[in-house]
């Protein structure tokens, strides 16, 4: 449709994601991708949510620089 109360607000969506990632502490990518994805999950007309967080480890080992986990939600195969 060409309403705009048929679409997603993706400034609220991007406020919401800001502020998981910076007012929550996780310890594991994987849970903070899981909890990004539900929190998308439940705004209005959001069928499916596909994340992928990335996490620098320089510190670790010089090669690969970064690390990264992916959650793909998607609410109608859902059980």
């Amino acid at each position: 449709s060409d309403i705009l109360n048929d679409t997603l607000n993706y400034e609220r969506i991007v406020e919401k994601l800001l502020q998981i990632g910076t007012k929550q502490k996780f310890r594991l990518i994987e849970h903070l991708a899981q909890v990004m994805c539900e929190a998308v999950l439940e705004f209005p007309h959001v069928l499916a949510v596909d994340v992928t967080v990335y996490k620098s480890v320089a510190r670790l080992t010089p090669d690969p620089q970064w690390v990264g986990v992916r959650r793909c939600i998607d609410k109608t195969t859902s059980v």
